[in-house]
């Protein structure tokens, strides 16, 4: 239940953020191994968990590169400029 809810949650915050094909992929991924972990539940907490942690990296790495891909747009039409 709680991990269904965070996913939903997570998946909310994404949507209104700057959607991509890499994020949808994600999803995917995380939503299959839900559903694997329902269907196999063998100390699959752990892995759950982990996932989550991975997802979460992953999200704040990709907005960080996203904040200096667009901070950059400037620098690089000021330097075509000059």
């Amino acid at each position: 239940m709680l991990i269904r809810r965070s996913n939903k949650m997570w998946l909310l915050g994404k949507t209104s953020n700057s959607s991509s094909s890499l994020v949808a992929v994600v999803v995917v991924v995380v939503l299959v191994l839900v559903v694997v972990v329902d269907v196999v539940v063998v100390d699959v907490v752990v892995v759950v968990v982990v996932v989550v942690v991975v997802v979460v990296v992953v999200v704040v790495v990709v907005v960080k590169i996203a904040a200096a891909c667009s901070s950059s747009f400037p620098v690089g039409l000021h330097h075509k400029t000059v």
